[in-house]
């Protein structure tokens, strides 16, 4: 199945829309009918691919492993969000607002603690944005008595929402946060649809 990470857009006069990104699995066809979103309310719309370019060579094709410019067919530049995904038609496809992380402190030098509560910046592929903490659970013990408060080294499951709108994320996915000095690493363990 198709999975185009949108990275960049731009608007070409006499072409339209223009998304650049890497094209992480599938072919793409000039005139294929796909998938964009999510969209703030977490759904989908169909477009077609007008055109493909790989590194400045129009192309018929685009083959999972390279960086892309696809040129899309009437839909307006204004709607396309950084984060956002092009995907196969017919495949299932999911908005996520909240999720699970397997994450560990790796950097904090400041005496701010992370709790429940806590917002920090999250990198997750293409998609960057402010995620909420909801829930923490201490793994190997971690440093400190509380379970629910991490410090450096230490590993835990932390269900997360993103703040300002659902995103395209899978099991797998690598996640990293920050919040002034404060770093984080992990790995999407669960994801929960809107």
């Amino acid at each position: 199945h198709v999975e185009f990470q949108i990275r960049e857009t731009f608007k070409v006069d006499g072409w339209g829309t223009v998304l650049f990104g890497p094209l992480v699995s599938g072919t793409i066809y000039v005139n294929s009918i796909l998938l964009i979103g999510p969209s703030h309310a977490g759904s989908y719309t169909k477009v077609s691919v007008k055109s493909i370019k790989c590194k400045t060579v129009m192309v018929s094709e685009a083959s999972a492993g390279c960086e892309y410019t696809i040129c899309i067919r009437k839909f307006p530049r204004e709607s396309v969000i950084k984060g956002m995904v092009l995907l196969s038609e017919g495949v299932h496809v999911v908005s996520i607002r909240e999720f699970t992380t397997r994450m560990q402190v790796v950097s904090q030098k400041t005496t701010l603690t992370i709790r429940k509560g806590y917002q920090a910046y999250a990198y997750i592929g293409n998609v960057r944005q402010t995620v909420h903490v909801l829930d923490i659970t201490k793994k190997d013990g971690g440093a400190g008595d509380d379970e629910h408060v991490l410090s450096v080294g230490d590993k835990a499951d932390i269900r997360m929402r993103f703040i300002s709108k659902p995103e395209f994320i899978k099991v797998g996915d690598r996640i990293t946060f920050r919040e002034g000095r404060t770093r984080g690493f992990g790995v999407i363990t669960e994801v929960i649809p809107i």
